[in-house]
């Protein structure tokens, strides 16, 4: 089953949990010090074997809080570091129980896995927090201020850890069918339903941005490009097949499609522009059709199709 996007209702709760972790984190530190310095009992999660489990913060990370967290990298790394800082400040409490001297270099990295801990959580609250800011107010996705730079995101894994990814441009064929005659509301609701569809119907890794009136950008995450070509037909048939579903306002959704590969060595610029390449070659043999990108297609590349 396809899983749906985040709204702006889906980054609050994000956001409010990770609001907690500084306060919840100092109740537990405090706990933890009495435990190990005024041989205080200590709460009984903190003598456990996975102590990164039983926090409040750990209860919530390990309960797959949200599919699209796992989207930033810097989401593993929390954990990772969470883990640690409980396991060292486990090790350490062990020692004081058992009336052993606990070594200063292993209090200090307690105190180092701590400190990077929260301050990663910082950051990752500061980019949510910052794209709450780019939702589109219409469809609840990423609009397009903030497309290069999650663009450029998925370079750095493709270049870093050989994560492929395909950019797909759709683009709705005879619009002015579509919205001619129709109130301002009627458009909204058609574009709000068309990233409704989008979004169940890829999977919870992928990306959607509003690059336009009438157009989305898609980002499918570690897929091969023949594979995204067969995605992007399925997705290109559901939308004539299940129009009526779309909106209850018109009976027909077509579709063009645009395909362009992310590699490494080229600017994430140069694959946007193919993209488009793309997209205005499928569309000039016929409408209802996918194109991807091939070298040939720049000696016959329309004018201004360099930017989304």
């Amino acid at each position: 089953m396809s899983i749906m996007k985040p709204n702006r209702d889906d980054f609050q709760e994000i956001l409010q949990r990770l609001g907690c972790v500084d306060n919840d984190h100092n109740g537990w530190l405090l706990n933890w010090h009495r435990a190990l310095l005024c041989s205080v009992p200590a709460d009984t999660h903190q003598n456990t074997e996975q102590p990164h489990l039983r926090c409040e913060f750990g209860k919530w990370y390990h309960s797959d809080p949200s599919p699209y967290l796992a989207q930033f990298p810097i989401f593993r790394q929390i954990g990772l570091l969470h883990t640690n800082m409980h396991s060292i400040a486990n090790r350490l409490l062990q020692h004081g129980m058992s009336d052993q001297p606990a070594f200063l270099c292993e209090y200090n990295f307690f105190l180092k896995a701590r400190g990077e801990f929260l301050d990663l959580v910082d950051v990752l609250e500061t980019e949510i927090s910052g794209m709450l800011l780019h939702i589109d107010a219409i469809t609840h996705i990423t609009e397009h201020r903030k497309m290069l730079a999650r663009l450029h995101q998925c370079q750095e894994r493709l270049e870093i850890q050989q994560e492929s990814s395909v950019l797909c441009l759709l683009k709705l064929d005879y619009p002015h069918k579509i919205f001619e005659g129709r109130e301002q509301p009627d458009e909204e609701q058609i574009v709000s339903d068309i990233a409704h569809f989008l979004a169940t119907h890829l999977r919870a890794g992928d990306i959607i941005f509003r690059s336009g009136v009438d157009e989305f950008l898609l980002v499918l995450s570690n897929i091969s490009l023949p594979t995204a070509n067969t995605v992007i037909e399925r997705l290109r048939i559901a939308f004539e097949n299940n129009a009526s579903d779309l909106t209850k306002t018109f009976s027909q959704v077509a579709t063009s499609f645009g395909i362009a590969s992310l590699e490494v060595g080229v600017a994430v610029e140069e694959s946007v522009s193919r993209v488009r390449q793309a997209l205005h070659s499928a569309r000039a043999q016929c409408f209802k059709r996918i194109a991807c990108w091939k070298p040939s297609l720049v000696a016959n590349e329309p004018p201004g199709c360099c930017s989304l």
